[in-house]
């Protein structure tokens, strides 16, 4: 009977660190094998937004952070996120900068 409980509560110990591990910070991997960088992927909370924290899982777009929260709101918009894979200085312009 005791051998039955603790096998019972290593499952679930188990189940419950499974059901806690977050999804991969990379999307489905390009033809040379890269892994590109969606939104979905880095809004893991799926608010709509990337924070901070979530821009942390890819470390171009962390440091980056902070010029591309414009408003200052602390979150990177949709929009926001597509100008940086785009590299446009302002999201609603839909310019490009120059390359370096």
């Amino acid at each position: 009977m005791k051998a039955t409980k603790l096998l019972f509560a290593s499952v679930l110990l188990s189940a419950g660190a499974l059901a806690q591990t977050p999804p991969p910070a990379a999307g489905p991997a390009d033809s040379a094998g890269n892994r590109q960088v969606t939104f979905e992927t880095l809004d893991t909370n799926s608010d709509g937004r990337i924070s901070s924290t979530e821009a942390k899982m890819d470390s171009a777009l962390s440091a980056k952070f902070s010029s591309l929260d414009k408003a200052g709101r602390g979150y990177i918009t949709r929009a926001e996120f597509q100008a940086y894979q785009r590299g446009a200085d302002d999201p609603s312009s839909g310019a490009r900068t120059p390359s370096n």
